[in-house]
């Protein structure tokens, strides 16, 4: 899963700096997380046993998982940058430390 995530932090964090609100990537992150942590269960609402348990099916689960998760998180640290601008304080690398720490901070929290 975190290797997923790494490789694509990147590319989505190179498509949210392209659209003009990067919200709406959030929303296919959540629903494709969704989806990972259905299949990742197996959830019967997919058809699955209960005692249905395959290895294979755990590995897309969480390569879905990683992909979906820097989808649905990565767009976060744009809009928190955005926040705190418009509340007055300047675009430089004081701002983009706090962010990060409270994004951090906010983030392992849960």
């Amino acid at each position: 899963m975190s290797a997923f995530y790494a490789i694509s932090s990147p590319i989505w964090g190179w498509v949210a700096d392209r659209c003009p609100d990067n919200r709406l990537l959030m929303i296919p992150g959540f629903l494709f997380s969704a989806v990972g942590m259905l299949l990742l269960g197996p959830s019967s609402l997919l058809g699955f046993d209960e005692d249905y348990n395959e290895l294979w099916l755990n590995i897309v689960a969480l390569i879905i998982l990683g992909i979906s998760a820097s989808l649905a998180l990565i767009p976060t640290f744009d809009i928190y940058i955005e926040f705190s601008e418009e509340l007055g304080f300047e675009e430089d690398v004081n701002t983009y430390s706090l962010v990060a720490g409270l994004w951090g901070s906010m983030y392992a929290l849960g």
